[in-house]
């Protein structure tokens, strides 16, 4: 049986994304950008081959997540393409020797009234009782903030101008998920919202599993063949927020609809794993873009937290704040253009247009995540980072850790880093507690 219990523990079994071919970019029709898509395709595909290279050299089995070879197989309704399925640490988690994936939402595009009767079936609100308003917003909240909401790319950006005529201007999301969250004054309804992002934790619900499309069954597949593991499909754990020390599990509540629904989120957490302690973490973004346990005894950070000096006694915690931005000045540049989101070198406008148009939901807020933390455990002594940082390296120095690196180039494109496109499915190593891991 499969089972990760510690981060550090020596890896077996790793997952590892994809990007789509270039050739899946082919209708693009102007030739820049679609060449700058190509180029963007092909050096994904060159530094996830380098990253599975390290990983081989020390005998792990790696699983890629899997597509068709036609593009047209990843379109929406619309004609524009889905995010390609590059970050399994977002959808898939193996929590002790419980395996989570994506349940029946993901991929879906679902009609938006559809959507909406099914979060107030249990309300006592009606839909005829409901303001167009409210219906624009509870969609908008719902398909912002549900994790594995069905992605179409136009249905975010159409809300949100709704919803900006009506109410003003938001620019950054969680920002919006707040204001918006303050708008809704039907108690019922916000009840519902809340409710809705609770209320099938743990639960193993109808899941596409011989869908062609569905990036994540050959992962499945394979912890099915090849483990006696039980397969939760759920879309409320990933392991981008959910830190594993052994006995003690830390989830990240990342946006407001979390923060706002945390005793029932603990609740759930509490009952689907019964022999864990459970706590929360409230961080911007995932846990693993703002810090890194990288043995016991050392934690990386951009931003300290009490939880650190609290939690593990005698750890030695490097602080990383502002280090990563140094290294990107460019993207600081030309922040306007891409909406703080994402940057690749050199695009040019049209090629900014096209994804501020059509590939929108395919990219966030950059600012949220340093990439020198959001680095690639092995064991306790080799560790897989992006590239060269002194304050890092010195610290590797310190406790017998060298480094690997694997230059994610366009991981400020794709808001993805080395964590995020990998997926722990096995590790060597029993459960521990936090007091026989403290020094």
């Amino acid at each position: 049986m499969f089972s990760v219990h510690q981060h550090w523990d020596p890896l077996k079994v790793v997952a590892v994304g994809r990007c789509y071919p270039p050739h899946f970019f082919n209708y693009i029709q102007n030739e820049k950008t679609r060449g700058v898509f190509h180029r963007i395709a092909e050096e994904t595909e060159e530094d996830y081959q380098k990253l599975i290279s390290v990983l081989e050299k020390f005998n792990v089995k790696v699983v890629r997540t899997d597509i068709t070879d036609n593009p047209e197989d990843y379109k929406t309704t619309s004609g524009v393409m889905r995010y390609p399925p590059m970050v399994p640490r977002d959808y898939t988690a193996m929590i002790g020797n419980k395996f989570f994936m994506p349940g029946d939402n993901f991929g879906k595009n679902i009609d938006i009234e559809e959507e909406i009767a099914f979060i107030i079936k249990n309300s006592s609100l009606r839909m005829n009782e409901l303001s167009d308003f409210h219906k624009d917003l509870l969609h908008y909240v719902y398909d912002l903030t549900f994790p594995g909401r069905p992605v179409s790319p136009t249905t975010q950006q159409m809300l949100l101008k709704t919803l900006n005529k009506k109410r003003g201007k938001f620019q950054k999301e969680p920002l919006v998920i707040r204001k918006l969250m303050q708008l809704i004054d039907n108690e019922d309804l916000r009840n519902v919202v809340l409710q809705g992002h609770t209320n099938t934790i743990g639960k193993t619900t109808k899941y596409i599993h011989d869908d062609k499309t569905y990036p994540w069954g050959s992962i499945g597949n394979y912890v099915k063949e090849n483990s006696g593991n039980e397969i939760i499909y759920d879309q409320y754990i990933t392991t981008a927020n959910t830190i594993r020390f052994g006995k003690d599990l830390f989830f990240g509540l990342n946006n407001i609809v979390t923060k706002l629904n945390e005793k029932n989120f603990v609740k759930k957490w509490k009952k689907l794993f019964p022999d864990y302690n459970i706590h929360t973490l409230s961080h911007a973004g995932h846990n693993d873009g703002v810090f890194c346990a990288v043995k016991p005894g050392l934690i990386l950070t951009y931003k300290p937290d009490d939880l650190y000096k609290d939690t593990f006694p005698g750890w030695e915690i490097v602080t990383l704040e502002g280090e990563g931005w140094d290294k990107v000045m460019p993207f600081l540049e030309k922040k306007g253009k891409s909406k703080g989101r994402y940057w690749v070198p050199d695009a040019g406008d049209d090629f900014y247009d096209y994804v501020n148009e059509w590939m929108d939901d395919w990219v966030t807020y950059v600012e949220e995540t340093v990439f020198d933390v959001n680095m690639f455990v092995i064991d306790q002594n080799n560790v897989i980072v992006n590239g060269v940082n002194k304050k890092v390296f010195d610290a590797f120095e310190r406790h017998g850790i060298t480094p690997h690196i694997v230059n994610f180039r366009h991981r400020y494109f794709w808001d993805g880093g080395l964590h995020c496109i990998t997926s722990d499915i096995s590790r060597e190593g029993e459960q521990k507690s936090i007091e026989t891991l403290n020094v």
